[in-house]
């Protein structure tokens, strides 16, 4: 049995290789077997911060040899940020729980999912046969879950970028704006509005500031949709360059219910 590094060397420290419930240590190792002991072997090796070895080997034959090339794979770290969809912002008290090679779940106190050696929480590459990408799920109260898939990682190596998982609140609901001119109601296409909030939050909901705000273009039918808005209160202005303007209507708006779907201009 020969243990090998991430890149395919020699493994550079001795190692406990165990056989069918005989270990020896080196990086190394034969074992041999009498007649009557024809049968499968479990076969492991492990070593501190690396992707433990296991499989099993199946001794058929009388002076049959078998060749165990067994990978002692660095590990691998991401960190995985967690975000309301609406403001972008940290959502606070989450949890990671990630689904590949490696299971495991973290706590995202502020807002990030460490899954790295310095907190006890690295996971193995995707690299080896049989390996799936990893798929990442984040949760928190007062939010739905949300999840990113496909995230392939690389023996020790660190994942760059951050993957980010943006959640929306679990009571919701939608604005549908056109903008208009306030002096004879034809379509302004194209411009850029600003909401913010919520303010007046109903109880109960995940508290998010209200001074977050969003801006948002108009299409070319001065259509604006956005189906994630937390319940509350908003102030929606028109930008002139990067200057917030009050408009002349529709301002302020207010989302009561789950699912409320608020249809309005906004002129100015």
């Amino acid at each position: 049995m020969n243990v090998l590094a991430t890149g395919g060397g020699a493994f550079p420290y001795p190692v406990d290789i165990t056989v069918g419930g005989t270990t020896q240590r080196g990086v190394t190792s034969t074992f041999d077997f009498l007649v009557p002991d024809l049968t499968t072997y479990p076969v492991s090796t492990s070593y501190a911060n690396h992707r433990p070895f296991a499989t099993s080997v199946s001794i058929t034959s009388y002076g049959q040899l078998v060749v165990v090339p067994a990978l002692l794979d660095d590990l691998s770290e991401m960190t995985v940020d967690v975000k309301t969809k609406w403001g972008s912002k940290p959502v606070t008290a989450a949890s990671v729980t990630v689904v590949g090679p490696k299971t495991d779940t973290v706590q995202a106190a502020l807002g990030s999912g460490y899954f790295t050696n310095a907190q006890g929480h690295a996971l193995y590459g995707t690299n080896q046969a049989g390996d799936t990408p990893y798929t990442a799920t984040a949760s928190a109260t007062g939010f739905d879950s949300g999840s990113v898939s496909g995230v392939s990682l690389v023996p020790g190596q660190t994942l760059s970028p951050n993957r980010v998982i943006y959640l929306v609140t679990t009571h919701m609901g939608t604005f549908n704006i056109t903008t208009r001119y306030n002096s004879n109601g034809t379509l302004r296409p194209n411009s850029v509005i600003r909401i913010t909030g919520p303010s007046s939050q109903p109880g109960g909901e995940p508290n998010i500031s209200s001074s977050t705000y969003m801006d948002f273009t108009s299409d070319g039918s001065g259509k604006i949709y956005i189906d994630y808005l937390p319940l509350g209160k908003y102030t929606l202005q028109y930008m002139n360059g990067s200057t917030p303007n009050s408009v002349k209507s529709g301002s302020p708006q207010t989302l009561t219910n789950d699912g409320q779907t608020l249809t309005f201009d906004v002129k100015w």
